[in-house]
């Protein structure tokens, strides 16, 4: 009897794997019209929205219908369907897809104030790859509701090469969009051609004469365009960034509010934070996040947009804002206007041979060669990554190097690095062991190997004995910025399943550390693990729901310096 209820759970268990796989490739790819059998409750409808048809209003209760009922197969198979891209999807696909109680983390008063009427016809650029269906079409309902009708000129929906085999988002919202009373044009690529392209080519054939680029998995509530647009419509050669609030995938809970500005950029070309100014007035930043700001379609044609030669994604917005601050008027932050960002564990773009490993630092090295040339980054040494870690030839891209200097020279751009250091960054520190506190990490009352070298793509951690030699034991660093470092410019990223550690970005985001009841963890609640019978870490999630192979180990750090750098006796 009780290997015939073993036998059973385990066919069960293996019919739902398979028909959820089933479900992910058929389920959203067939036709959404009247003859399809799941029932809606008339007596709890949402109201239709102002750019809806009857037929778009039928077709996306039908939808957010089939969508729920996915959510409920995902469930019983969580492993699959959250290790795809990153995201919890059951959870993600349970939440309406036009929400009434999104939270407000406005300040107070922002709720009772009122602007002038903007003229400004706004174009909103989405781009995806691999995007959870929900999340695109969360963002595309919230956006064009928020923007008010006179104010909205179009969407601009850009799928980058996902694929339509595991992901057939591209002809679903084809057909729910249709039938909308207000523009909305898609544009597909047959290959992935990386964020930064496809956000370049969105806002080039873009016809509103004010632009919004947003990411595709975020969530919006009225009165957050008019707070941007009132700087924008003032200054057209502003750019202005709501505030971001970052929420977990896991749940609902708010996990991080950048409620904080940019200080300024290190010689890693990384930013860093710092408090932002208290109250609801706009404030500067060095940079925007990226993730959501508007801009006029006049000061991007005039400074030719963003990412010329740029690959994947990053610095992008480090870009537009230089060329802000350069030729423009200023970057702002804008507190009375905010969305929410789901937060994905891990990029879905694959680092294939489109987007080789350091793209990231080909693009910086673009940023720094372009409009940064006066200044010192030799400690960054771009050279030997670029060399180590890809093969970019920083020689290709002599032209595009040339023509950005170009755009600076037309545009007269007469504020240069120092000016920028002098005006946003007068307390940037320097990062050295000064700034940190050092540790000897223990877990269960041993201590940490880590096996790095600066070539390799991933770094396993392990537990050895305290009285290993030193080249064997490694100190790792807690930072004041609730990092976890090794040879000061690594950081613990909690983004991968195994003990890795990546070039520190001063995002927070995956390389921020709770340390918390004796343990580490992220804000996605995955934890430092330590396998079952090994001495090897990894990360994982803190409260899994099914047996799991690996322990939460306990962890203690032993302080060896203080923040000045004196040791400790």
């Amino acid at each position: 009897m009780v290997r015939f209820h073993i036998r059973r759970v385990l066919t069960n268990v293996t019919i739902c794997s398979i028909f959820g796989f089933i479900f992910t490739l058929t389920f959203y790819s067939k036709s959404y019209n009247s003859s399809n059998s799941i029932q809606i409750n008339s007596s709890s409808l949402p109201p239709k929205l102002y750019f809806e048809t009857e037929d778009s209003y039928a077709l996306r209760l039908k939808l957010q219908a089939k969508i729920k009922f996915g959510s409920k197969i995902k469930e019983a198979d969580p492993e699959f369907f959250n290790s795809r891209e990153g995201y919890n999807e059951s959870y993600l696909d349970s939440i309406p897809l036009v929400r009434d109680d999104t939270p407000d983390f406005r300040p107070p008063v922002c709720q009772n104030l009122t602007y002038p009427v903007s003229p400004a016809r706004v174009s909103v650029i989405i781009n995806y790859h691999n995007e959870l269906l929900s999340l695109i079409l969360r963002s595309m309902y919230s956006v064009i509701r928020a923007i008010p009708a006179h104010n909205f000129h179009e969407l601009i929906l850009i799928d980058d090469g996902s694929d339509l085999d595991k992901f057939p988002h591209f002809h679903i919202i084809q057909q729910i969009t249709e039938t909308f009373t207000v523009q909305v044009r898609h544009i597909r690529f047959d290959s992935n051609e990386g964020l930064v392209y496809s956000r370049r080519y969105g806002c080039m054939v873009a016809t509103g004469d004010t632009l919004l680029v947003l990411d595709s998995h975020v969530d919006i509530s009225p009165g957050f365009i008019e707070p941007l647009l009132a700087i924008t419509d003032r200054n057209y050669q502003a750019v202005a960034s709501p505030i971001i609030q970052f929420l977990d995938n896991l749940g609902s809970t708010k996990v991080w509010a950048h409620n904080e500005s940019f200080l300024g950029f290190d010689p890693y070309l990384t930013w860093i934070y710092t408090p932002a100014p208290k109250g609801h007035d706009p404030y500067h930043g060095a940079s925007i996040l990226g993730g959501a700001f508007v801009a006029t379609k006049r000061f991007l044609e005039e400074v030719d947009y963003f990412g010329r030669g740029m690959v994947g994604w990053g610095y992008e917005n480090i870009e537009i804002s230089l060329k802000t601050w350069m030729c423009g008027d200023a970057v702002y932050y804008v507190p009375c206007s905010q969305i929410l960002h789901y937060n994905a564990k891990r990029s879905p773009i694959k680092h294939g041979d489109r987007f080789k490993p350091a793209f990231y630092l080909h693009n910086a090295a673009l940023v720094i060669k372009s409009y940064l040339p006066e200044h010192n980054f030799q400690d960054f040494s771009l050279d030997y990554h670029l060399q180590k870690r890809s093969d970019f030839d920083m020689a290709d891209y002599d032209h595009v190097i040339r023509e950005n200097k170009r755009v600076l020279e037309k545009n007269q751009c007469s504020r240069d690095y120092p000016w920028l250091r002098k005006k946003l960054m007068p307390k940037i520190e320097s990062f050295d062991a000064d700034t940190l506190v050092a540790h000897t990490l223990k877990v269960d009352g041993d201590c940490v190997a880590v096996d790095w070298t600066p070539d390799k793509k991933s770094w396993n951690g392990t537990v050895v004995p305290c009285g290993a030699p030193k080249s064997i034991r490694k100190n790792l660093r807690m930072t004041i910025w609730e990092e976890v470092r090794i040879h000061d410019r690594y950081c613990l990223d909690f983004g991968h399943s195994e003990f890795y550690f990546n070039l520190c970005h001063f995002g927070l985001g995956m390389q921020r550390v709770y340390f918390e009841n004796n343990r580490l963890r992220s804000i996605t609640n995955e934890c430092v693990v330590r396998y079952n019978d090994t001495n090897r870490l990894g990360v994982a999630p803190c409260y899994p729901r099914v047996q799991s192979n690996y322990t939460i180990p306990f962890i203690e750090f032993e302080v060896m310096y203080n923040r000045q750098g004196t040791k400790n006796r």
